[in-house]
């Protein structure tokens, strides 16, 4: 999957934004939602290194699905969301769906 510049959700267009290392609260990151600002960025690299195209698209959704969780009011913990995309990523990609025409 190549990884889009924007995606849009809710209504809203939401940017994608790579950044070398993503730090929250001093802790190394991949991914990081920016709601109010209509921003997710990913990491491309790590302590340990680059970070992996397959783990940079489940970060994406991950993601995409605190964004969405976000401009829908839904009540979603970190470890729901983690949960989710890491299911919604293996299905999506072990039966190698795509919902484009």
């Amino acid at each position: 999957m190549k990884i889009p510049k924007r995606v849009k959700i809710a209504g809203h267009n939401i940017r994608i934004r790579h950044r070398k290392i993503l730090k929250l609260h001093g802790d190394e990151c991949y991914g990081l939602t920016w709601n109010a600002a209509n921003l997710i960025e990913l990491a491309e690299k790590t302590k340990q290194g680059r970070v992996p195209k397959s783990r940079k698209e489940e970060t994406l959704l991950h993601e995409i699905i605190h964004t969405i969780a976000d401009k829908y009011g839904l009540d979603m913990g970190e470890k729901i969301v983690k949960r989710l995309a890491g299911a919604l990523y293996q299905t999506l990609r072990d039966n190698k769906l795509d919902f484009s025409d």
